[in-house]
């Protein structure tokens, strides 16, 4: 399991999670504590196949052992020996839309990779690399991800910032400023680039509603798996699950939601949840 842009204290404030751990335990520690558990997910992970190397390799190399049963599969887990977490007794300041809807402005990138040729051939069965949202200008390679101190709160800029909010865009060529607040669009040029670099055939991440349950693009090296069908219990999309094999071969399993009469309690409470926020105003940056 990874962390998302909504595994935060901010967000989680805005979308409701703090509003049901009140609503069902009567105070906040519920809450407070699985907020410390989203301080220690891994950013991203690395799937490779029955043949593969250790994370931050640029070269596969083989292994004598037999294959294992499954796709191996490995997180990035911080280098830091930073300890700093947040306390589940600390007092916890008060967060609105309106103080955080406006954050900084998106930093300068200070790294940069020269320009990958299009014509690059990317092994088909190699790594798949696994994050939330998408890629960052300061981060071109794995390497620099398990330099972070993952156990924070998810800042409003930087790389880690960048892996939990960035969208890939197909009809841009550099790196642009996100319309979500935080984060950068990126394009076919950027993840050539990082698949390069990290010798990665593929980028598996989710961040978007997708009405089909998936999409591939650029020409099947990043692919947006969604798997909340019927999200908000109004958008009336599939769902889906991408599976890999020993060779990383991916087959998507797409499921609709389900239709039994117990979950309708559920979805009407959270319509009329939805219903009284409707005042509120729009908060772009954590859509």
């Amino acid at each position: 399991m990874i962390r998302g842009n909504h595994e935060s204290r901010q967000i989680t404030m805005v979308y409701g999670f703090y509003d049901e751990c009140l609503r069902k335990y009567g105070d906040a520690e519920v809450w407070k504590m699985c907020c410390e558990v989203f301080d220690y997910l891994s950013i991203g992970a690395v799937v490779e196949g029955q043949y593969s190397s250790s994370v931050g390799s640029k070269v596969s190399t083989s292994v004598s052992s037999p294959p294992s049963p499954a796709p191996i599969c490995t997180a990035f887990t911080s280098t830091s020996t930073s300890t700093s977490s947040f306390s589940s007794t600390s007092t916890f300041p008060s967060f609105s839309p309106s103080a955080i809807s406006s954050p900084e402005t998106p930093h300068t990138p200070t790294t940069t990779i020269s320009n990958i040729d299009e014509g690059v051939d990317f092994a088909k069965n190699g790594a798949v690399f696994c994050i939330h949202g998408g890629l960052s200008p300061d981060v071109s390679t794995i390497d620099q991800i398990m330099l972070m101190d993952r156990k924070q709160e998810v800042p409003h800029e930087g790389g880690m910032c960048d892996l939990l909010w960035s969208d890939p865009e197909e009809s841009i060529t550099n790196w642009s400023i996100s319309p979500r607040g935080a984060g950068y669009l990126f394009g076919e040029s950027q993840v050539n680039q990082f698949l390069h670099m990290n010798n990665f055939s593929s980028i598996a991440r989710a961040h978007q509603l997708v009405m089909e349950g998936y999409k591939e693009m650029f020409g099947g090296k990043l692919v947006t798996v969604w798997s909340a069908p019927n999200y908000c219990y109004r958008c009336g999309n599939v769902a889906s699950v991408l599976c890999l094999d020993l060779a990383l071969d991916k087959e998507y399993k797409v499921f609709e939601a389900s239709n039994d009469d117990e979950d309708e309690d559920e979805a009407d409470e959270e319509r009329s949840r939805r219903a009284r926020l409707v005042r509120k105003p729009a908060v772009e940056y954590f859509i």
